[in-house]
């Protein structure tokens, strides 16, 4: 009875979950293309094709060889090169928002 309900509640958890993040992707969008201005959506655009090349070469980057992980584990060599490019985009981002950051407050400090 116990296991029942804790599915039933997982179900239930999982379906607004991807109720929400659909709500989250889709609506910005529909608003994006409804006001649609290429002049204002220029930065946009850019931002768009930095991530875009920053994950490319994140992925050109890491290596698929994990030796006998994945073996172990089952996890392909390439799937394998796709968590590796993903890490690899997450650190690149991290620290790209950490020297924006700190060189936002260092101008705002000097004006």
């Amino acid at each position: 009875m116990e296991n029942s309900l804790i599915n039933i509640g997982l179900i239930v958890s999982y379906t607004l979950f991807g109720i929400t993040l659909l709500a989250a992707l889709i609506l910005p969008l529909i608003n994006f293309f409804k006001n649609f201005n290429l002049k204002k959506s220029k930065n946009s655009f850019i931002a768009l094709a930095i991530l875009i090349i920053i994950a490319i070469v994140s992925f050109a980057m890491s290596s698929g060889d994990a030796g006998s992980f994945t073996e172990d584990f089952g996890i392909s060599s390439n799937l394998f090169k796709m968590i590796g490019g993903s890490l690899v985009t997450t650190y690149i981002m991290f620290f790209i928002t950490i020297i924006v950051a700190v060189v936002s407050e260092a101008t705002n400090r000097i004006k």
